[in-house]
């Protein structure tokens, strides 16, 4: 999870504009399949059946993903990216399907990112000692 989480804010360091680009169904699905990005083809698919014209694409860098928008100017407008957790969730909650999920959050600088690592890491700590103690004094003969 750290080196996603070192490219994202690399990505962030760069400074890179945001492009937005209306495409249409086929221009979309042509672009994530080059990508490899069968995922988003599905959700492609989708869109377009629930009646849309077309498809709104933002990028940066080498970068692309579909967003209704707006966004900032650039990356660097975003602050810090502190990836919190993977889970497994199922594509499409469909469990013959692939696990995908990272949780994550945009903190506006570093020192912000490091103290919530620092409280989430803390009451995690306290939840696990109270979870011990609450054992612990169950076991306790009456006095």
């Amino acid at each position: 999870m750290q080196k996603i989480e070192d490219a994202a804010n690399e990505e962030i360091r760069k400074d890179l504009p945001f492009v937005r680009k209306e495409v249409s169904r086929e221009e979309a699905l042509q672009l994530f399949d080059k990508l490899g990005e069968k995922f988003k083809m599905e959700i492609v698919e989708d869109i377009f059946a629930k009646g849309a014209k077309t498809l709104t694409l933002y990028s940066h860098g080498d970068w692309v993903d579909f967003c209704l928008g707006p966004h900032a100017p650039s990356t660097g407008k975003i602050g810090v990216i502190k990836l919190l957790n993977v889970a497994g969730a199922y594509w499409r909650g469909d469990h013959t399907k692939p696990q995908l999920a990272v949780y994550g959050c945009a903190f506006s600088c570093w020192l912000e990112a490091r103290l919530e690592s620092s409280v989430e890491g803390t009451r995690a700590s306290m939840r696990r000692a109270g979870a011990w103690c609450d054992r612990r004094a169950s076991t306790l003969p009456p006095r």
